[in-house]
């Protein structure tokens, strides 16, 4: 089921590339697609034992399989019947982390949710349509930390908010 309550059929899949990479005697099948959920671009994997054209036919019906049973299986953070502005701070960074974990090396995600646990402290529970502009850059201006550190802390609090306006939570 996509974000709008509709099932998504095999074949209403945006498909991007189909490609292959050797492994051993294997080959890994890869497919790229576009998620609807998640409103970006989405990988998919199988192994198989060959590399003809059958092979390819086959990884693409199964791959497309996968994909569709990816696309359904996730969770749509946006109930229809839910407010948007009912989500708070803390729900929001959660959703976003699980939806980093494929997206990022183990140790970069491991730092995101360090900084994500300090942002929780101080807007945790704060609904995500009160924020302004105003509150960010006053929070930010009273950090007592290196330029360096503060950067890192505004870039991963705006790649937070560029993902909840992606998922429509904030316009």
């Amino acid at each position: 089921m996509c974000k709008e309550g509709k099932m998504i059929k095999i074949e209403d899949i945006q498909e991007g590339s189909l490609w292959y990479e050797v492994r051993g005697k294997k080959f890994l099948w890869r497919l790229r697609f576009y998620n609807p959920n998640t409103k970006s671009e989405d990988k998919v994997s199988i192994t198989l034992n060959s590399n003809s054209s059958q092979a390819k036919t086959k990884a693409r019906q199964l791959l497309l399989k996968k994909a569709k049973a990816k696309i359904d299986e996730e969770v749509s953070i946006l109930d229809p019947n839910l407010s948007i502005t009912s989500f708070c701070f803390e729900e929001v960074a959660n959703v976003w982390l699980d939806d980093s974990q494929t997206k990022l090396k183990p140790s970069t995600l491991i730092q995101r949710k360090r900084i994500i646990k300090l942002f929780c402290k101080k807007f945790g529970e704060q609904p995500m349509s009160e924020f302004t502009v105003f509150q960010l850059q006053n929070y930010f201006n009273c950090l007592k930390l290196k330029k360096s550190t503060i950067n890192t802390y505004f870039q991963v609090m705006k790649l937070f908010f560029d993902f909840a306006e992606r998922m429509e939570i904030m316009f």
